[in-house]
């Protein structure tokens, strides 16, 4: 005798990428049993139990027949708790006790409790992230309902606590207040996003001369999310000026914090309400599969993980020389892609890079107070690892040095600064980048493509070949000579001008002027 067929659709994660699953449910007589074929993980295998339990607590019958159940594409392994729901539906559509032929093609995420409650699924904005299918309809928990009307308006989908509410297919197109709910003017939620910054523990903040270099390079940093490497003696206020950093960090855009969440909600508790741009700071003893990704399921790493936002790198020239090498093409594509035990997978690595490190072994060199003991050799093999092709990949160098504490005490007044203020320009750059390339999916002057900076100068050609004159003296690199336009239309903007000019290359030209130091110490 024939057996009984359905078929219901889910998404997977397979190797960084959401791809449409399709789940076919085959039932035919026979010893009862249950298979799931199409390289289907540990998790979906063991979820026999789990399905059974909720299908008979929801008040329908469990078909004591034998159930294959096929996970296609077959060749791609799949992972997840998200096909709970799915292979349950599939099993009720199967056996006759629902019908949902006038959904079209029904997309079903979440896991269920052995009660029948439909339980959330931590990464349902990632599994959500590519369009679904036209003549599609979505079924989710209603747990995760909030969360998905924040990012996706055009989506129309069913948002459910148990398996229950499905018996009776007629009640979820009449008692649409408590079982079903659309995005747009029918949401039956508000929702909505929370826009605050990070808080400032001082709102006050005071500089000493040595320093007002290095905060005044950071910021420019911050307006055009650049590169930044500082150096400077132990005690300078290195850490300190990294930590005002992710203080100051401006509001991502909605697009921003898209990525952001999507990224970072399976591995820690984000609230997609308010959106904050990331902040990781590792110990610099951190292996590569724990900065860069990798391992055994390719997991994604620190510089994925302050995607849109900043990682800062403390005591930089303690790190291994091969990890720091390794960081140069994130650092200038935006993404990584790694290979793994024939798996592969991309993750975005757009993060702002906050580099910090001594000069020497000892960290006195440069020092107006302690004096270096450090040899020629031991300053050459230290800074070795952070100059050539690494430090062009950094847009501003700079350098913290420490005064006296008499001297200090003197001009404390002489350098206060509002936070609150500075926090505020920094945003005010950002949106006029924002709007700039509202038209591009790009989102601040660093990641200007080469081929169309001078398309954002306002230049003639005359201004182009000035430049050129400019910087031949200096013998800087292609790469070099980019960064330092883009930093360039940063500082215009901080002034809100459209045309950037002399006055801009020079403040951008001598903020690479710490390179100097390093490539002739390395030398």
């Amino acid at each position: 005798m024939k057996g009984k067929y359905a078929l219901v659709h889910t998404f997977a994660n397979i190797g960084n990428t959401i791809q449409p699953i399709r789940v076919e449910i085959y039932l035919r007589r026979g010893i009862p049993g249950f298979q799931v074929v199409g390289l289907a993980g540990r998790n979906i295998r063991e979820s026999k139990d789990r399905i059974r339990a909720a299908i008979e607590s929801s008040g329908f019958e469990y078909p004591f027949q034998n159930i294959t159940i096929n996970l296609s594409p077959s060749s791609k392994k799949k992972e997840g708790s998200q096909f709970d729901l799915t292979i349950a539906v599939g099993i009720l559509l199967a056996s006759q006790q629902l019908d949902f032929s006038d959904y079209g093609n029904l997309f079903l995420i979440g896991e269920l409790a052995l009660n029948g409650d439909i339980l959330p699924v931590s990464n349902i904005a990632k599994l959500l992230s590519n369009p679904l299918p036209l003549n599609s309809s979505l079924l989710i928990p209603k747990n995760n309902f909030e969360e998905i009307s924040i990012f996706e308006t055009s989506l129309k989908f069913i948002a459910l606590d148990k398996l229950s509410d499905l018996r009776d297919k007629n009640s979820l197109q009449e008692e649409t207040k408590s079982k079903i709910f659309y995005t747009g003017n029918e949401c039956q939620i508000e929702v909505g996003i929370d826009s605050k910054y990070k808080p400032i523990k001082n709102k006050t903040l005071y500089l000493y001369s040595g320093q007002k270099l290095a905060f005044e390079a950071m910021l420019y940093a911050l307006m055009g999310h650049h590169h930044l490497l500082i150096t400077g003696i132990p005690g300078s206020g290195k850490t300190m000026m990294a930590e005002l950093a992710d203080q100051l960090q401006s509001k991502p855009s909605a697009e921003e914090w898209k990525e952001i969440y999507v990224l970072n909600q399976q591995y820690q508790s984000l609230d997609p309400r308010i959106p904050l741009r990331p902040f990781r700071m590792p110990h610099h003893s951190i292996t590569a599969n724990g900065l860069l990704g990798g391992g055994s399921k390719l997991q994604i790493g620190e510089i994925s993980l302050a995607h849109r936002g900043i990682l800062v790198l403390d005591e930089f020239g303690e790190i291994k020389s091969s990890i720091l090498q390794n960081l140069r093409e994130p650092m200038e594509k935006g993404n990584i892609e790694l290979h793994r035990n024939s798996q592969w997978a991309e993750f975005p690595t757009r993060f702002q890079m906050i580099a910090l490190s001594n000069l020497c072994p000892c960290g006195n060199f440069n020092s107006r107070i302690t004096l270096c003991i450090c040899k020629k050799d031991q300053i050459r093999n230290y800074l070795s690892k952070i100059s050539g092709p690494i430090l062009e990949r950094f847009d501003i160098i700079t350098e913290i040095h420490k005064t006296n504490t008499d001297y200090d005490n003197k001009i404390r007044n002489e350098t206060e600064i509002s936070l609150l203020e500075v926090r505020d320009k920094i945003q005010n750059v950002r949106e006029i980048q924002w709007e700039r390339f509202k038209d591009k999916k790009i989102y601040n002057n660093s990641e200007i493509p080469s081929d169309e900076i001078f398309n954002y100068l306002e230049w003639n050609s005359k201004d182009e070949q000035e430049f050129s004159n400019r910087v031949k003296y200096f013998n800087f690199s292609f790469r070099e000579k980019l960064k330092i336009l883009r930093v360039a239309r940063t500082i215009a903007d901080s002034k809100s001008k459209g045309k950037v000019e002399d006055e801009d290359l020079t403040i951008a030209i001598g903020l690479r002027e710490g390179s100097k130091t390093i490539k002739f110490l390395a030398a």
